[in-house]
């Protein structure tokens, strides 16, 4: 009689493990405090899902949050937050109000180009010089002409005639000096006669003879003249 009762015990143990074993095990989210927690399941298989602001600069900022909901609340100073505007502030949050980090809508950027309203390539909404400005001969060459040199080099003159304009743009491009050397020479800039009477290059002589020099800036004006070709421009 014990065997067959032992029998009878050891087949319904042996029964309840092989059903055991048929049980499908079931895998999900086991944190009950996660946005999809699945109380079936029997295994976590990492797809927890933590909802909240996962923004660290933002006020309530969740460290435990793994998926942002769109709920981040900032607070601080309303400025450009892009370091590459010319107006960036590093204490700024963002533009708006309240600020956000993804409104650069107050930044301001620099803008590269010529700022000289008198070069033939001024850029009025340049508001950075990046030195590519060219120089004018109307603008930048003859008004020195005019208010140092035609005294000496006006009609009548043996030496070159600066004026009016076109005249003495045509007399300093097919002219040549009492000494037979040529005014511009674009080849050679520094070579030019005109520039070596300006800048002292002929050590026995400087333009103009009576009265001051011309200033570094007016030397230095012509020879970039002469270096980006001479246009009549």
């Amino acid at each position: 009689m014990r065997k067959y009762l032992f029998l009878f015990i050891l087949s319904i143990i042996l029964f309840s493990c092989s059903k055991d074993r048929l049980k499908e095990v079931v895998t999900g989210c086991t944190d009950p405090q996660s946005n999809n927690y699945n109380p079936l399941a029997d295994e976590d298989d990492g797809s927890c899902i933590f909802l909240g602001c996962t923004d660290q600069i933002a006020i309530n900022y969740n460290p435990f949050a793994n998926t942002d909901d769109g709920s981040c609340e900032y607070s601080g100073l309303i400025g450009c937050s892009d370091s590459l505007a010319s107006n960036y502030d590093p204490l700024a949050v963002g533009c708006g109000d309240p600020p956000d980090p993804n409104n650069f809508s107050c930044c301001v950027y620099d803008v590269f180009g010529c700022t000289d309203q008198l070069a033939p390539n001024y850029n009025e909404a340049a508001t950075v010089d990046d030195g590519t400005c060219l120089i004018s001969f109307n603008n930048h060459i003859v008004p020195v002409f005019e208010s140092r040199c035609v005294s000496c080099h006006s009609v009548g003159s043996p030496y070159v005639q600066l004026t009016p304009a076109n005249t003495a743009y045509t007399g300093l491009i097919n002219g040549y000096s009492i000494e037979g050397f040529s005014y511009i020479n674009t080849n050679q800039p520094n070579q030019s006669y005109l520039y070596q009477l300006v800048s002292g290059g002929l050590k026995t002589i400087i333009m103009p003879p009576n009265g001051p020099t011309l200033s570094g800036d007016e030397v230095q004006n012509i020879l970039l003249w002469i270096e980006q070709g001479a246009e009549n421009n």
